[in-house]
Formats: C-alpha cells, sequence, structure tokens
C-alpha cells in the first residue's frame, strides 16, 4: 500500500507501507479529518479573523458608550424634574425643531421671553446635574 506523505515545505512523496500500517494511517488522517471538522463547525477561531496582520475592530469604544449612556440618564432625570410647562418647552424647540419666535407666536408671547424661559431651563437643568 502506499500512503503520500507531504513535506512541510510542499514537496510530497508516495511511500510504501503495509496493510496493517496503512489502515492505522488512514484511520488517524479520517480521526483527525472529524475533529477539524466537529472543532470548526460552529466555532470560529480567532485567527480566521485576522486579515493582513491585523485584527477586525468594530470601532466602538465601550468607555465612552457607556460615559454617554451615563450622561443620557442623568439629562432624563433632570428633564423629569422640570416642569410640564418647561418640558414642553424644551421638547418642541429642541424634539420638534420649533423655532423660537413660532413657539412664542403660538403661545401668545414675545420671542425674549421664551429665550428667558429657555435660559431658566437651563440653569436649572445645570444645578441638577
Amino acid at each position: 500500500m502506499f500512503i503520500k506523505y507531504q513535506f512541510s515545505n510542499g514537496e510530497s512523496n508516495d511511500v510504501e507501507v503495509s496493510e496493517e500500517l496503512g489502515k492505522v494511517m488512514m484511520g488517524m488522517d479520517k480521526d483527525e479529518r472529524n475533529a477539524e471538522r466537529k472543532e470548526t463547525r460552529r466555532h470560529t477561531s480567532l485567527a480566521s479573523m485576522d486579515y493582513e496582520g491585523t485584527l477586525f475592530k468594530d470601532g466602538t469604544d465601550i468607555e465612552a458608550a457607556i460615559l454617554k449612556r451615563e450622561d443620557i440618564n442623568a439629562i432624563r432625570h433632570a428633564i423629569s424634574r422640570l416642569t410640564p410647562q418647561q418640558q414642553m418647552l424644551l421638547f418642541s424647540i429642541f424634539s420638534d425643531g420649533v423655532s423660537v419666535s413660532n413657539y412664542a407666536a403660538k403661545e401668545g408671547i414675545d420671542p425674549s421671553a421664551v429665550s428667558h424661559r429657555l435660559m431658566t431651563v437651563f440653569s436649572k437643568l445645570k444645578r441638577i446635574i
């Protein structure tokens, strides 16, 4: 029986072996292929994620994401402590995109009064945060 032996430099050679040794070597090769298939079937090795010497990164800065989430929670808490009229003013101007003059016209007040109310809201938010 002949077994194909491949050297590490890429050369291959046919080697004559006994039937018993050939069966053992073929069985070992089959076991190795099955183990490799079983191991890689549902798993991805980190080496396969390496592309041209650099690992892929998702670009996410975890610390920045956590700090941003904490800031958002602090702002939500501070806004919840405003009066309903102040919350409505804040959401209309910054969320709905209503201009100060349009908001003033809708409320029937002077635009400078809206600006003054906004400054009051900002100072209150600063104190809370």
